[in-house]
């Protein structure tokens, strides 16, 4: 989106404030554009940067009915102002709560792997313990056929983990990466 269709967009979502109020954001938004330009960046990247048209007009409406909540009356902009110490509140949660969860399960997921990789290399380890049965390598049995059932049993549970997990691993960082930027986005803008 260019400067142009951003700032109008921004303009018509926080048309209902006073003029100029309106006229300082768009302002502000318009000397960032100016700005980003001035490093380099294009019109698009500064808009991506920016965010979302319709998330940050409501953050302005939201911000402006907090600041002039005491010279207005109107029960809608006090309910407004309730709304957004809520909206805080809840992302404040978000990261003291929801995101010591998300670390353990990332954590949980790299164990994973690990596992997968020493399941993979069982073979490897067998192999080294019948060139040289002086090593330290032990699989609690002298047998040779349960070493080497053994070896398959962990190999094709490591060759089967190594396939959820290149199933779903991606799916389940890109969601991290994902809630991560939404509650800092929700916290800075906030």
């Amino acid at each position: 989106m260019d400067m142009n269709n951003y700032l109008d967009s921004l303009k018509d979502k926080i048309g209902n404030l006073p003029e100029g109020y309106k006229r300082e954001i768009l302002k502000d938004y318009e000397n960032h554009f100016q700005e980003g330009l001035l490093v380099g960046k294009t019109e698009n990247n500064i808009a991506c940067e920016l965010g979302e048209v319709d998330f940050i007009a409501k953050n302005i409406i939201e911000e402006y009915c907090i600041e002039h909540s005491e010279k207005v009356t109107a029960v809608k902009h006090t309910l407004k102002a309730i709304y957004a110490v809520k909206r805080f509140g809840v992302g404040t949660l978000n990261l003291l709560i929801g995101t010591p969860f998300v670390i353990s399960i990332v954590v949980f997921v790299i164990s994973l792997y690990i596992l997968d990789v020493l399941l993979l290399l069982t073979p490897v380890f067998l192999l080294l313990n019948l060139i040289s049965p002086n090593l330290p390598i032990n699989f609690g049995v002298n047998i040779l056929m349960v070493k080497i059932l053994i070896v398959l049993v962990f190999g094709v549970s490591g060759y089967l983990l190594y396939k959820i997990l290149k199933k779903w691993s991606a799916k389940f960082f890109s969601w991290v990466f994902r809630y991560i930027i939404r509650s800092i986005k929700f916290q800075v803008l906030n």
